[in-house]
Parts: structure tokens; C-alpha cells; sequence
């Protein structure tokens, strides 16, 4: 008895298993990356006749505009591209053809020495489209032809009409750069609200680290929190190459839509915790085990806190001392901290160890699954959220240089926190997909926290990091289709408890 497919199964794939528009937006963006663009430009427009032509690299076929015009068009988003386009053997068998390997067998020809990634691979991304809108226009071409492929998709078509073809068409037209661009229309059903991706938001001329403000510079646009932190993918705060691909958003009249992180803020933070690894080799090369190096930084206001604390906030205010007297503190005993809060340990040597605490659940071929996803590295930033001890860090980041001294001392740290929040997972210097967002506790630190088995206790709402590893083609680790979790698999398993004993949560 052969298995057969409901046509509805394109809807589960795209509509229901993509949690949010803003996180099917990225699965678009990501197969622009995965095309090589270096820059993507991205309209949400109310209507096509807002549409910004200057910001478009290629003439758009006359069958294109007759075809929107011909459409009761509730609002457009417009995607596109500078990559490397689509023949149509190509839009055929990896853009319609739903769990195509396309993306499997690049990863499998792309040489030793590229560096690029590839972000995709379950081959159903593009059907997020129809979470976003009913109607999809794709335009294509690839670079120094004469031909542009053009495909309209009405979704529900697709899914109420078994064996629908979608209404394709070739134009005739020299094209010199390759591209591709996508139409995503709105229509009387379903329209597309283009406000929900952005919001207006009064510019500064100081802002504080956490977004207080100083004087008003006016009104600007703002990419919604919710899009923001979807397309975080792109934007590694951790790093000095802050985007991976030049992105470009706007909406009505060419008015900017703005991405903001305040990266600066990161330096406020009281403690730092890092660790990282480095394999170790024998005589012939090869790997045999792990080394592991932990440690944890301190700022001079982690002390001033400690002071605080142990006086009492009566006695403090008569004993307190100068953010600099606390730096000269801090340097006078910096050897003796960094010995107490600094470890070094080989895998190996405590596997046994590891092995007895998760005992029933410990793969069995764990250093072999942490080995394939080496290296691994983490950082966390911890803060205080009590207005009284983040004006103490604020005060003392300036005195003492850890930030910019203009940047003027405020208070309110929770909106930024509350923003920004957890640990993320990154996969080579990339977001792997929502793992680590404010209500995604992977780590499981809030539990852990309450039940009292962390040495250094973490609290979710407090700290901002990452971790990431290496699997540069996805052969390891990889998100769940709902882009929400990991698939189980020893990997995912042997890297959870790596994590666990490592962080000690």
C-alpha cells in the first residue's frame, strides 16, 4: 500500500509549523543568503504604488506589474536579492519542489576552503511564505542571460486543487546582474498589515545604554521587537562583523525601517563568563581528547555590590568609596582572582564523572558526538536589574572607562534586558533558529536556578549570551521544523550535557 499526500500537507508544512510571520520573513532571507546575496532589500508597502523603483537593481517585467494590478492587492511586502538567481530547471526542483536536497548536495560540492554556510536545508523555508501572504509572485534570473522566469502562486490553490499548476512565464529580456525578487500580496482575505513589522519611535541625541532618553532628534521607524529579534540571525553581537549580509527595510515613501542592538551596553555587565575548547592531538595527528578552558571576569562594581551587600545600604552610604578606589582594589588582587576564577580540565578526565550523574541517559558515544561539533566556545553576561545596583555599574563603567564617557547614566535597564535576554545557540557565528529567545529556557536555567543545583546561579531574566559551535553543513545539530527546538539526536543530547556541567546549572 503506497502512501499518498493530502494537498493540505503544504499548508501544515508552511502555515502551521512557522510559528510567526516575523520567523517566516528569515526563512525568506535565509535562501537569499544561501543564494549568496550580499544584500537584501525588503519594502512593506501598503500598496504597489508605494513602491521605491530606486531601490530596485533591475527593471521589473511589464507581466509582473500587469499581473499585481490585476489583483485586489491589501498590501505588498517586496523581497529582493542580489544572488546568484534561478534557471528554471532550478526554481523547479529547488524553490517548488517541497523537501528538495538541493541545499544537501551544495553543502556536499562546496570546498574545503569556503567559509560561507549554508542556513537551510529541509527544503519547505519558502512555503512560509503563505503564513506571511496569500499570493506569491517569484521573479528570477541568473547572470548574462536573456531569460527572467516568472511563478504566480495563489496558496490556497495550491492546497485545495490537486495537481495545480501555478501560472509560470518566460520573458525575454538581457540581464546582466543576477537576482531575485519576491512578491508577497495581500488581498480582502487576508491582507498583509504592513504595520506589524514596525513602529514609530522618538530618536535622541544622547541615549543612555539602555535606550533612556536625552534630547529629542524627532521620529524614526523601528523594526518591532518581535522582527528584531527574528532577524538576530544575521547580527552576532558578539563579534566585530556585526551582519552577515547588508539588509535594507523600508516601507511607504522610502522612510527607513531601522534594526537597533545596543551592543555597548554589554560592557555594563558585573560578570563575564566564557569557556572554550581546543582539541588535543597524538603524535600522528590525531584527536584524542578535549581541553576545556572556563573562566569567569569580574568588573570593579561586582565588588562595589559585594560591598554593598555586606554593609547594608545604612552603613554603605558611610563607607562607601569612589568607583576608582574599587578599580585599585580590583587591580591590587586581579592575580588572585584570575587563579581562583580560571579552571582548565581534559574531557577525559572527567567523563566518568559525568557519566555517573546522568546515568540513563548519557549516550554512549558521546566524545565522539561533542568531538564532531568542536569548537565550542560560550560567553555570558550577567546583570542586576535593581535600579539601585545597575546606576552603581552604570556610574562605575564610566568613571572607570569600561564605556563611552558621554554616555549618559540612567536607570532603567528592564527594557533592554527584556528585549535581549538569554543564552542564544549560534551555529558558526549564525542564530540557529529561535534557541535561546526570552521564552525559550533550552538550557533549562530557571529550573535549575529554583531547585538549587548551580554553583554560579544564572537567572534567565539577568543575562544576555551565546553559545556556538561548529557544524559549518548541519550534519549535527539542526532546529525542529517549528524552528523552536533541536532535534533530539546524540548530538543534541551530548551537547546539552556538556553545557549542563560546563555552565554547572
Amino acid at each position: 500500500m503506497k502512501l499518498t499526500y493530502n494537498p493540505r500537507i503544504i499548508r501544515h508544512l508552511g502555515y502551521e509549523l512557522i510559528t510567526s510571520d516575523e520567523i517566516a520573513i528569515t526563512e525568506l532571507i535565509k535562501n537569499s543568503y544561501d543564494a549568496r546575496a550580499s544584500k537584501i532589500n525588503i519594502q512593506f508597502l501598503s500598496s504597489i504604488e508605494k513602491l521605491d523603483k530606486t531601490k530596485i537593481d533591475n527593471p521589473i517585467p511589464d507581466i509582473v506589474l500587469e499581473k499585481i494590478n490585476s489583483l485586489d492587492t491589501r498590501g505588498v511586502i517586496f523581497l529582493e536579492d542580489n544572488g546568484k538567481g534561478m534557471t528554471y530547471d532550478i526554481l523547479k526542483t529547488g524553490f517548488f519542489e517541497v523537501g528538495t536536497k538541493l541545499k544537501k548536495d551544495e553543502k556536499v560540492l562546496e570546498e574545503e576552503g569556503d567559509d560561507s554556510i549554508i542556513l537551510g536545508d529541509k527544503g519547505i523555508g519558502r512555503l512560509a511564505a503563505q503564513r506571511i501572504a496569500p499570493v506569491l509572485i517569484v521573479e528570477t534570473a541568473v547572470a548574462n542571460s536573456n531569460e527572467i522566469n516568472v511563478i504566480l502562486v495563489t496558496w490556497k490553490d495550491y492546497v485545495n486543487i490537486k495537481d495545480f499548476d501555478a501560472p509560470e512565464w518566460k520573458i525575454t529580456q538581457q540581464v546582466s546582474n543576477p537576482y531575485t525578487r519576491l512578491w508577497l500580496l495581500g488581498n480582502s482575505e487576508q491582507p498583509v498589515l504592513v504595520e506589524k513589522y514596525y513602529q514609530e519611535q522618538e530618536d535622541f541625541e544622547i541615549e543612555d545604554l539602555f535606550g533612556n532618553p536625552g534630547r529629542s532628534l524627532g521620529v524614526s521607524l523601528y523594526a518591532k521587537s518581535e522582527l528584531q529579534s527574528a532577524l538576530s540571525f544575521l547580527y552576532s553581537p558578539f563579534e566585530a562583523k556585526k551582519s552577515a549580509i547588508n539588509l535594507n527595510l523600508s516601507t511607504d515613501d522610502s522612510k527607513i525601517i531601522k534594526l537597533d542592538f545596543n551592543y555597548q551596553a554589554l560592557q555594563v555587565a558585573e560578570s563575564i563568563h566564557s569557556f572554550s575548547t581546543e582539541n588535543v592531538f597524538d603524535d600522528k595527528g590525531n584527536v584524542t581528547d578535549l581541553k576545556v578552558s572556563l573562566k569567569m571576569e569580574i568588573r570593579p562594581w561586582f565588588l562595589e555590590r559585594i560591598h554593598h551587600r555586606e554593609l547594608g545600604s545604612v552603613l554603605y552610604q558611610d563607607w562607601k568609596r569612589e568607583p576608582s578606589e574599587y578599580k585599585q582594589l580590583y587591580e591590587k588582587y586581579k592575580e588572585h582572582y584570575v587563579a581562583n576564577l580560571e579552571e582548565i580540565f581534559l574531557l577525559s578526565s572527567v567523563l566518568g564523572k559525568w557519566k555517573k550523574k546522568h546515568e540513563g541517559i548519557f549516550p554512549e558515544g558521546f566524545l565522539g558526538a561533542i568531538l564532531n561539533i568542536v569548537p565550542i566556545q560560550g560567553k555570558i553576561y550577567t546583570f542586576k536589574r535593581d535600579n539601585t545596583l545597575m546606576s552603581m555599574a552604570r556610574r562605575s563603567a564610566v568613571d572607570n572607562n569600561y564605556i563611552d564617557p558621554n554616555t549618559r547614566v540612567n536607570y532603567d535597564i528592564r527594557p533592554f534586558l527584556e528585549s535581549n535576554n538569554g543564552i542564544k545557540l549560534y551555529r558558526n557565528s549564525y542564530r540557529l533558529a529561535t534557541i535561546g529567545n526570552k521564552d525559550n529556557d533550552w538550557l533549562e536555567l530557571q529550573q535549575k536556578r529554583t531547585s538549587g543545583q548551580q554553583f554560579y546561579r544564572f537567572e534567565l531574566g539577568n543575562v544576555i549570551g551565546f553559545i556556538n559551535i561548529n557544524d559549518k553543513k548541519q550534519d549535527y545539530i539542526y532546529e525542529t521544523s517549528s524552528r523552536e527546538h533541536l532535534t533530539k539526536n546524540i548530538h543534541s543530547d551530548s551537547l546539552q550535557i556538556f553545557l549542563s556541567e560546563v555552565l554547572d546549572i
